[in-house]
């Protein structure tokens, strides 16, 4: 006997004895070895008195897929009370594609069937109709069939104003049922609902068939401007050059005719050039965005002024559009107008970024001098998308090279842009010392504290409104300051002491603050601004020079500097053979250090350029108290193959979950008989925590042998409560093992 046919004995006699959760295991497991000699054990156990391995065991046939099975489970749909197994016999006898089903689907469409058992008693305990979600399931399933006989059905169902709402289920499965389903679905685009018109368009355009066709057509004169751009882009999907289109460069809606220059512009080049002329800026936009995209479609010298006169124009998007057409329709000619737009501070922002992005895009040096000085812009939206861009261009071109020049120098603040010869932008602002702000702010009172605008005036500094007196306690906050009642008890002999915790409270509580509001965008010095940011976007460039100079900013005392210039090393670890020997000392420095921060990202960067002393710096960080370095040095070690498995066996204990799979992980790649047997152990580790992703692992090592200790555990009765873990991990062995195969 092979141990497949052992796991099979084992789990059928589980499946028919065993209790009912470790039956619903085995139902699943049975499943999962796809093999026709489990059919009967399953199709047994669609009559458990326990619906969840009803419910199981109907699922797990699915898997099987064999006809024999469409009896029992149909039996189980129409019979059977819950809905749970209902639902999964339905999905199998759907999968099985038995015809059996079709008459029982459209019963359940229409109504909930008599002749079909329902939970009532769940019904009127938890409130909701199994029927509800069958009747949904039923109109998928005969839409997979094409079952045309069921239009009708349907549409009643749709129809139907007591029951839920079928638009979206209904039509998206009419237009699968031949001419009859697409002819109803048709008929929707009468019905007085927007709403339904525009639905029932999404999903004619995904019919082949021609009356949809047709109807999408006629559907360009409905009265809905929505509806018609449904259906022009549904229409120009299937069919681009269809002549219906054609009105619609005449359309008086602007939102029509610019749907026309998107559609069909490219292919009529004449009306692109019309568009330039149209009244509504809508109509220019698509024109500029087409020929953006296909530059030669107008070689006509003419079109360049007609650009460079929409650059310049008053309507943002307009220009903004104009920019990215005039970079690539006339890349020479365009820096110089790209240029002055993205540097003036007078115009729309929109206009300002979209020229930076033009000039990105064009492959001139004079580009990369606009940008540069763009960098030293007072608007920091200017600086980052220039910095940005500088980037790409710098890993783009070869190496050294003007782009990655500028980058350098704004990371060591000496970049000095040609609007500021005196140097002034090129000086290091004065970082605050943090253990003044610290002393400050506790000293600070409320009134004290504003962020980046000056706090509105409080409500007793208005004349027009004097101010409340404050409760004294709760009491006078309940009866109010003049109660008699109050009066008595104020009055009263007995004199309360107040603590000075109490005093403190009180004072507290009668302070007033003032509004506080907080600036969404940093207030920070544009060359400080730059230089972070250049840090950030360095690690697009991986050359030791580049290192070098991110690793000189790493231990100052701007931590948002030392950070991204760490997270940039990190970047480029993969790309470089390995660091610098200097950047490789610093990198290790820093794991020593208390910064949890700087030591994920330097340990991330060791890991990733593989130095000399990243080995010995990775197996010192398995013992790190941190669980997110552990985890980075075990993944680490186990993608550059440094691993020990002593240590890692060792790994499999950690406190931290995702910390053992990671070395459960790394343990399978070292593929020997002892890595096997660790992990066999680990399964059941952790109440089987990680069965599953273990069980996997071991089905590309030994999975015969791996079941066969499995079996073990199932052959033992003290480890019963270790049954279910067993179970479910002969299933995912293999369910992994198939799926490799």
């Amino acid at each position: 006997m092979t141990i497949q046919d052992n796991v099979l004995s084992t789990l059928t006699g589980i499946l028919k004895d065993g209790i009912d959760i470790h039956r619903c295991a085995a139902a699943t497991a049975l499943g999962q070895l796809r093999t026709p000699d489990a059919v009967n054990a399953l199709i047994e156990a669609l009559r458990d008195e326990d619906e969840d391995v009803r419910t199981d065991a109907a699922a797990a046939l699915k898997k099987l897929g064999d006809p024999r099975t469409a009896g029992p489970l149909l039996e189980n749909l129409i019979g059977d009370p819950c809905g749970e197994v209902k639902t999964a016999a339905l999905e199998t006898l759907v999968a099985l594609r038995s015809d059996e089903v079709i008459p029982w689907l459209r019963r359940m469409v229409r109504s909930r069937d008599e002749e079909i058992v329902w939970g009532d008693d769940e019904y009127y305990e938890g409130g909701w109709d199994d029927w509800i979600d069958l009747q949904v399931k039923s109109i998928e399933a005969l839409g997979e069939f094409g079952c045309e006989e069921a239009v009708q059905d349907i549409v009643a169902a749709m129809q139907d104003e007591m029951g839920q709402d079928l638009s979206e289920v209904g039509f998206r499965n009419l237009v699968k049922l031949g001419e009859s389903g697409v002819a109803a679905a048709v008929g929707a685009l009468n019905a007085p609902n927007e709403r339904l018109r525009r639905r029932v368009i999404r999903y004619l355009a995904q019919s082949p068939a021609t009356a949809a066709r047709d109807a999408l057509a006629k559907a360009l004169q409905d009265d809905s401007l929505e509806v018609r751009v449904l259906a022009a882009e549904a229409l120009a999907s299937r069919e681009p050059d269809a002549p219906e289109l054609e009105a619609l460069f005449d359309d008086p809606a602007d939102q029509m005719r610019a749907l026309a220059i998107t559609l069909r512009g490219a292919a009529q080049p004449h009306r692109l050039k019309a568009a330039f002329e149209d009244k509504a800026h809508r109509v220019r936009r698509a024109a500029l965005a087409v020929l953006a995209d296909q530059p030669d479609l107008l070689p006509d010298a003419s079109v360049v002024p007609m650009i460079v006169k929409f650059l310049g124009g008053d309507a943002p998007k307009t220009a903004a559009a104009a920019a990215a057409a005039l970079a690539v329709v006339d890349p020479e000619g365009a820096v110089d107008d790209l240029t002055v737009q993205a540097m003036d501070g007078t115009r729309f922002m929109e206009v300002r970024l979209a020229a930076v992005r033009a000039l990105i895009g064009v492959n001139d040096p004079r580009a990369v001098d606009a940008l540069a000085a763009c960098i030293a812009d007072s608007d920091r939206q200017i600086r980052l998308e220039s910095l940005a861009g500088l980037a790409g261009k710098a890993a783009a071109g070869d190496w050294p090279n003007a782009a990655g020049g500028v980058l350098i120098a704004a990371l060591n603040l000496e970049y000095n842009p040609v609007d500021d010869p005196e140097g002034e932008l090129a000086e290091e602002p004065e970082l605050p010392d943090p253990a003044v702000e610290i002393a400050a702010a506790q000293t600070q009172t409320p009134e004290d504290v504003t962020h980046g605008e000056e706090s509105e005036p409080a409500m007793d500094d208005l004349p027009e409104k004097q101010p409340k007196p404050t409760p004294s306690s709760t009491l006078e906050a309940i009866l109010g300051a003049d109660s008699p009642e109050l009066q008595v008890v104020k009055g009263g002999s007995d004199k309360v002491e107040l603590s000075p915790k109490d005093l403190e409270f009180l004072g507290l509580a009668q302070r007033k603050l003032k509004k506080r509001k907080l600036d969404p965008i940093p207030k920070t010095a544009a060359p400080l601004d730059a230089r972070r940011f250049a840090a950030k976007v360095l690690g697009d460039v991986p050359r030791a020079e580049v290192a070098e100079a991110l690793i000189a900013q790493t231990q100052g005392a701007d931590m948002e500097l030392a950070v991204n210039a760490l997270d940039s090393l990190s970047r480029m670890a993969t790309s470089l053979d390995e660091f610098p020997e200097t950047v490789e000392d610093i990198l290790v420095g820093f794991l020593n250090g208390k910064d949890e921060n700087r030591r994920l990202l330097a340990l991330r960067a060791l890991a990733g350029a593989g130095g000399k002393k990243a080995t010995h710096a990775l197996n010192v960080a398995l013992d790190d108290a941190e669980s997110f370095l552990r985890l980075e040095a075990v993944r680490a070690l186990a993608k550059s193959g440094r691993v020990e498995r002593e240590r890692m066996s060792a790994m499999l204990s950690d406190p931290d979950s995702t910390v053992r799979l990671a070395a459960a992980e790394a343990l399978a790649s070292a593929a020997d008989d002892a890595a096997l047997e660790r992990l066999a152990d680990f399964t059941f580790a952790f109440e089987g925590y990680h069965h599953r992703e273990t069980a996997r692992l071991l089905s590309n090592l030994n999975p015969d042998a791996t079941a066969e200790r499995y079996l073990q555990v199932l052959g033992e009765d003290n480890r019963k409560r270790e049954w279910q873990v067993a179970i479910a991990a002969l299933g995912e062995l293999n369910d992994a093992h198939v799926a490799s195969v």
